[in-house]
């Protein structure tokens, strides 16, 4: 299967010889497109635009593959420490993971027994609905907290009803906070405070409502498409490697870029050891936070400025465990647990089968992301498993949080009052400079966003490039 432009391509009248340069005019270019970001945006619009004939370079801070995909290969069933889940309507994914010999496969869906810990009681989802703890309007009370915000926002509730709703009209009307929507449907203090210790997300008053609404309507999408969602076979980094693989020119690893110029007929980046490369086109294939840390003399929009250093992206830590006791077979309690304390969630790490491996993963979003002393783990797994001892090995830290420079979060999402402003115009080309990641998507969120904004930019720089 070949992945090339979309028919849009063919309608712009784009071709390999359109964008075809001769050999004295390239002399002094270290490439026709720099692409900044060896995350599958950035691959995949190297990709589309070689497909096109483009002489593509792209450089990676980092030295690895990926981005924020990131697959642990030393730890039991190879977990990913980002980027999992391939929805059913994921195409442009799919299409590329086929191309390359990916293997997909449908994501195990064997449901997963949790136990509940909640002002340091254990609650079984069972006892719920009774719990004390379970302030709930009535309709909701048979609900975990991790799914109340869902079943709040979803079924007559959600009034999105097309991919463009969420920033149009009808989105905007709705765009307040998750906080202030869960108040006026009745949850109070308590059982917002429950909701939010689990959000997948910074928290709730931050949290435009209609992140969830969006991502309702995409999952009734996927369900009526009939299809199923899916995981990469060996792991999701797979990918990215296989997509860098099929490059023309390998990727320039471990070269950060600390300045990027760009104007109307030309742009280049200097890299961190002060060489210059220079091309027709930059395509910044990267998180805000990331590129916030670079110069830039670019003439940005209104909307971009604002936007990079604005942008929520979900704070995120995991810490995988390797228990050296099998301390859910002492105390008979699930492994998983989702708690209101420090710990937030901890998960069992499954293999492609669906079984536990024996490897946990404390997950913390938000505040508790950047604020957790990790020397506390030991005393704090103890006080809420007694079984375990709080004896455990530290396996591997995953660091998806503003510390982390090359990230600044694991994804992004929409503050209220943002959507208006920002979603149609943030990113719009600056000069010679474009963007590409999946905070662009206009219509899918995660990976598949980083997909169709890769397919989106590679027009917008074939454009350019063929007027050169």
């Amino acid at each position: 299967m070949e992945v090339g432009l979309s028919r849009r391509a063919a309608v712009l009248g784009l071709s390999a010889s359109a964008v075809s340069l001769p050999a004295r005019a390239r002399q002094n270019l270290s490439a026709q497109v720099i692409v900044i970001g060896a995350g599958i945006s950035g691959l995949e619009t190297a990709l589309r635009l070689e497909a096109e004939g483009v002489d593509v370079l792209v450089v990676e801070a980092s030295s690895r593959i990926g981005g924020r995909l990131n697959t642990l290969y030393d730890l039991p069933g190879q977990p990913n420490a980002g980027g999992v889940q391939i929805g059913a309507s994921y195409t442009r994914l799919q299409a590329r993971a086929a191309a390359l010999g990916v293997k997909l496969f449908p994501e195990p869906t064997s449901p997963r027994a949790t136990i509940l810990n909640i002002a340091n009681r254990m609650i079984s989802q069972r006892d719920w609905a009774a719990a004390q703890e379970n302030t709930f309007p009535s309709a909701f009370k048979n609900l975990p907290p991790s799914a109340a915000l869902f079943a709040a926002a979803g079924g007559p509730n959600n009034p999105l009803k097309s991919f463009d709703d969420w920033r149009g009209p009808i989105g905007v009307a709705s765009d307040v906070s998750a906080d202030s929507y869960l108040s006026a449907n009745g949850f109070d203090q308590a059982a917002r405070r429950l909701i939010d210790v689990g959000l997948n997300a910074n928290q709730l008053s931050t949290y435009s409502i209609v992140n969830v609404m969006r991502t309702l309507t995409l999952f009734a999408a996927d369900r009526a498409s009939g299809g199923v969602a899916s995981m990469v076979k060996g792991g999701s980094q797979l990918l990215p490697e296989a997509m860098a693989r099929s490059l023309r020119r390998p990727v320039r690893m471990a070269t950060p870029v600390t300045t990027i110029r760009a104007s109307a007929q030309s742009a280049d980046v200097t890299l961190i050891n002060g060489k210059i490369l220079r091309a027709q086109a930059v395509v910044a294939a990267l998180p805000f936070p990331a590129f916030a840390r670079m110069r830039v003399d670019a003439p940005l929009s209104p909307e971009t400025r604002e936007a990079i250093p604005t942008l929520p992206y979900t704070q995120i830590k995991q810490f995988f465990l390797e228990p050296a006791i099998s301390y859910w077979e002492r105390d008979g309690l699930p492994i998983d647990m989702w708690t209101d304390g420090p710990l937030e969630r901890i998960f069992s790490v499954r293999d492609n089968a669906g079984q536990d491996t024996g490897i946990i993963n404390v997950w913390l979003n938000g505040t508790g992301a950047n604020t957790f002393n990790s020397a506390a783990l030991p005393d704090l797994l103890r006080t809420l498993r007694p079984a375990s001892e709080g004896k455990f090995r530290v396996r591997h830290i995953q660091d998806w949080t503003q510390t982390n420079p090359l990230a600044g979060g694991a994804y992004m999402h929409w503050a209220p009052g943002q959507i208006g402003r920002w979603a149609s115009k943030m990113g719009a080309p600056a000069g010679r400079l474009f963007f590409a990641g999946e905070h662009l998507g206009l219509v899918h969120t995660g990976m598949e966003a980083a997909f169709e904004s890769a397919e989106t930019t590679s027009l917008e720089v074939l454009a350019k490039v063929k007027r050169s």
